[in-house]
């Protein structure tokens, strides 16, 4: 049923909030939040920039992308 699918995707998060990812640009980062309605679109915050909260949403970035998910 497209209904419970569309509720399933719109609920659930592909990338929880904590993991840590690789982008296609090469940088390492950590998913900080997400984007209601796209969940494979969070927001995430890059590791390789020293002493400042850069933050990339992924919703509104879309040429950039999840390439790599680290595992604890």
């Amino acid at each position: 049923d497209t209904n419970i699918v569309k509720h399933f995707t719109a609920n659930v998060s592909l990338y929880p909030s904590g993991m840590r990812v690789r982008l296609n640009t090469g940088e390492p980062g950590i998913v900080c939040r997400q984007n209601k309605g796209f969940p494979s679109r969070p927001v995430v915050r890059l590791l390789s920039v020293l002493n400042k909260d850069v933050e990339v949403d992924l919703s509104q970035t879309l040429n950039i992308f999840i390439e790599e998910v680290y595992e604890d």
